[in-house]
């Protein structure tokens, strides 16, 4: 698929929230959805597969591409704070990975599949 202003508008994106130039942060998100969702995705995405999402999963791709512009998932992110002479830095891209899987969590809610821990019962442990 080819993303352009009609698809984009045929989607149910307003030309705020996504545009041409996101093509590779929309196609990520699509990957992101793909992997961690029951949401099924063919190998080339359909402007007929993303009309048909639920208003909440367009709301997520907005939000995931708007984390991926701001560079929130990109691990570079530094927060530090000084205090009387001292200082602390801290590392945000765990915030920001944690907020991802909780806005996921809030927005996709049964649709999500994955989440940041796996489980796995004492009975499979000892085969």
């Amino acid at each position: 698929m080819t993303l352009t202003e009609e698809n984009l508008t045929i989607m149910g994106f307003t030309a705020n929230s996504v545009s041409v130039d996101d093509m590779l942060y929309f196609f990520s998100t699509i990957d992101w959805l793909r992997d961690n969702t029951d949401f099924s995705f063919g190998e080339d995405v359909s402007v007929e597969d993303i009309s048909n999402l639920p208003h909440s999963a367009k709301l997520f791709i907005i939000k995931f591409i708007s984390m991926l512009k701001s560079g929130a998932l990109s691990g570079s992110n530094v927060t530090s704070e000084s205090i009387g002479g001292m200082s602390k830095s801290y590392d945000s891209s765990i915030n920001a990975s944690a907020n991802l899987w909780q806005i996921a969590k809030e927005l996709l809610g049964k649709h999500l599949t994955k989440g940041k821990a796996k489980s796995f019962g004492s009975y499979s442990r000892w085969k």
